[in-house]
């Protein structure tokens, strides 16, 4: 600080200066010179105050830029599309992709403090579901982008996405699963909890959006059943199928499963 006048000024005992918070210290008095010491600050600006003969006399110390990102993760579906996160900065920042398939424009790159709908967009997914993430002044977030076999839905108004492929089965009793719901946080309880329309076709389970199921052992013709999943409706049955021995679990937004008794 700068010194006292005169410098021979008392600055002992109840005239001595006194800091008002832990992180601001006085360490010496020379000369009518008060020094003092502050611990490192991890967060945003700060403000402590010095008391000097009477005065209050502010120390600010500078913090982290505050950055902040909306979520932390985020789902898309398999086609080409646009999407954004609402990014606050309260300094220069830049922000990349760490995967080819998501992009950024130049605007989208890099910056000062803002406060603003932070925009990409990402290309088509021609297989299985994948991840990527996009860092934002250091805050990461994961986009998923839901594999090419994927269809959109809700779960109470958000987006979900489910996956319509038929599975098939053999003629012995097993169990299987379907496969994993985007996001896997999805509400698969209550009323958006999968229903069979089969009573050979029963629902096991749901672990982190997989939605596991049990068949008994068909001994006749082909059968088809289904299960109803994030309120889809079963597809169509299709005409006879002479294939014996096979059970097709389907899921066109709903999986459909046949096997072979006609059931």
């Amino acid at each position: 600080m700068s010194p006292v006048v005169p410098a021979t000024a008392n600055l002992a005992g109840p005239f001595a200066p006194v800091s008002d918070s832990a992180w601001l210290t006085i360490t010496g008095i020379t000369n009518g010179v008060v020094r003092f010491a502050f611990t490192s600050n991890p967060m945003a600006a700060r403000v402590a105050h010095i008391a000097l003969l009477g005065q209050s006399i502010n120390v600010i110390q500078m913090g982290t830029p505050d950055y902040s990102i909306g979520t932390s993760n985020l789902w898309e579906g398999p086609t080409s599309a646009s999407d954004s996160v609402m990014f606050v900065a309260g300094d220069a920042w830049t922000a990349t992709p760490n995967v080819a398939w998501l992009h950024l424009s130049a605007a989208n790159q890099s910056g000062s403090a803002i406060s603003t709908n932070l925009a990409f967009s990402f290309d088509t997914n021609p297989g299985a579901t994948r991840t990527g993430t996009l860092t934002i002044a250091g805050q990461i977030l994961t986009i998923t982008q839901a594999g090419s076999s994927y269809v959109a839905t809700t779960d109470n108004g958000a987006p979900a996405f489910v996956d319509p492929t038929t599975k098939v089965e053999t003629m012995a009793a097993g169990s299987d699963a379907l496969p994993v719901v985007l996001p896997a946080t999805s509400n698969l309880t209550g009323p958006n909890a999968p229903i069979s329309d089969s009573a050979w076709l029963t629902i096991t389970g749901i672990t982190n959006g997989i939605v596991s199921f049990a068949f008994s052992a068909n001994t006749m013709a082909l059968r088809t059943g289904h299960i109803s999943l994030l309120a889809h409706q079963p597809p169509p049955r299709r005409g006879n199928d002479t294939r014996n021995g096979l059970a097709l679990i389907g899921l066109r937004c709903v999986a459909g499963v046949r096997r072979a008794d006609g059931k």
